[in-house]
């Protein structure tokens, strides 16, 4: 089985903009984010995402390094476009929502990698469980683009956590 998730969010791209602003808190803006989800198992691919969480981005802009990430997720909000599928997902044999129904991920520390894209390595609880992962990201558009649509100090940012358990990547 090969899982791998993907954040695409407007306020987690400003960590990657260039040093003009000054350090700021970033909330996730659900109009225009999505935490979502791929599993490939033998011949498909399941598609999914979360429709409830929240988060947000502190952004030490002379040092990087400091910036925090912290989201959290709704895992009751699930939704692979299936009913069942859902409901049995939400099940005590798989997610177990009544009892673990959040998903929570909390940054320890930032690096940039490139000019547009860095590493975020936290911690990521679900089910109970507290495991050490790396967010990897990329800044995808920009205000400065032209055509982006965007509003000054609004960016597109995406990122992803392949398993450890297969040979997904980013």
């Amino acid at each position: 089985m090969r899982l791998r998730i993907v954040v695409t969010a407007a306020a987690l791209g400003a960590a990657l903009a260039s040093a003009a602003f000054a350090n700021e808190t970033y909330k996730f803006d659900h109009a225009h984010s999505t935490i979502g989800f791929s599993v490939h198992q033998f011949l498909g691919t399941t598609h999914g995402k979360f429709a409830k969480f929240d988060g947000k981005i502190d952004i030490d802009r002379g040092h990087p390094e400091n910036s925090s990430v912290t989201a959290r997720i709704d895992v009751r909000s699930i939704d692979t476009g299936i009913v069942k599928r859902d409901n049995h997902l939400r099940s005590p044999e798989f997610f177990a929502v009544e009892k673990y129904p959040e998903i929570a991920f909390k940054s320890r520390s930032a690096k940039q990698t490139g000019p547009q894209a860095g590493d975020i390595l936290g911690d990521l609880t679900m089910h109970g469980v507290t495991k050490p992962i790396t967010l990897h990201v990329k800044l995808l558009t920009s205000p400065n683009e032209p055509g982006s649509g965007l509003a000054a100090g609004a960016f597109v940012f995406g990122g992803c956590i392949a398993s450890r358990r297969a040979r997904t990547r980013c």
